[in-house]
């Protein structure tokens, strides 16, 4: 069963667009292969991107670390009196489902 309100358009045009951009993706890696020059220079250049991502990174993460400690310190441990944390009253919840109602707190 069909939606009678629909409309159908055409994607014609997309699919040339992507046979024309996958025939132009294959043109740039046959110029690649048979440039030795520009294969070499296209890793390098990959080759300092990827380091530059990565000390990046590294970066983030140091100042997290280090912006982590003074947010810890201001905050403080929470923790409540009246509970016993205590493995004690652990209840098994095998063979339980939500839909029993008995055994509330």
């Amino acid at each position: 069963m069909e939606a009678t309100n629909e409309k159908r358009i055409s994607t014609t045009l997309s699919g040339i667009l992507l046979v024309l951009c996958a025939a132009i993706l294959v043109a740039l890696v046959v110029y690649v292969i048979m440039t030795p020059d520009v294969l070499e220079s296209l890793v390098k250049v990959a080759i300092v991107i990827v380091v530059a991502i990565v000390l990046i990174i590294l970066v983030i993460f140091l100042l997290m670390a280090v912006l982590a400690i003074p947010v810890y310190m201001f905050k403080g441990e929470k923790y409540q009196t009246d509970t016993a944390y205590g493995l004690d009253e652990v209840k098994s919840v095998k063979e339980t489902s939500s839909d029993d109602k008995d055994d509330k707190n």
